[in-house]
């Protein structure tokens, strides 16, 4: 039986929720995401107002909104999780159970 002791701390958390934050964006969305603000307003300033500017300001400002909001949520329910420990610390257990291996062969006998 192994024991490791955990230490939490919020800064500990918020880079955490950082981390799981761009994984799940990633940065091939941020730069979609960037390219098609630049069009964007690229159009906007050219004069240009049809329905391809309107949707593309959409799909901008839906994915600007998504990312936010993957971000608050997880960080919210992260620190509501944390605040309702009694503790920073936590116990884990580990126990080991030998099932020996599957792929470990029998010693060869040889018969004389």
């Amino acid at each position: 039986m192994d024991e490791i002791t955990l230490i939490y701390s919020e800064e500990l958390l918020k880079k955490a929720v950082r981390s799981y934050w761009w994984r799940s964006i990633g940065p091939l969305f941020v730069s979609v995401l960037s390219g098609m603000l630049v069009g964007t307003i690229y159009f906007v300033v050219q004069g240009e107002r049809s329905w391809f500017v309107g949707v593309m300001g959409s799909v901008v400002l839906m994915g600007f909104l998504f990312s936010l909001t993957l971000y608050i949520n997880h960080y919210r329910n992260t620190l509501r999780k944390f605040r309702e420990l009694n503790g920073t610390n936590s116990t884990l257990t580990a126990y080991s159970i030998d099932l020996g291996h599957p792929f470990q062969s029998k010693p060869a006998s040889h018969s004389t």
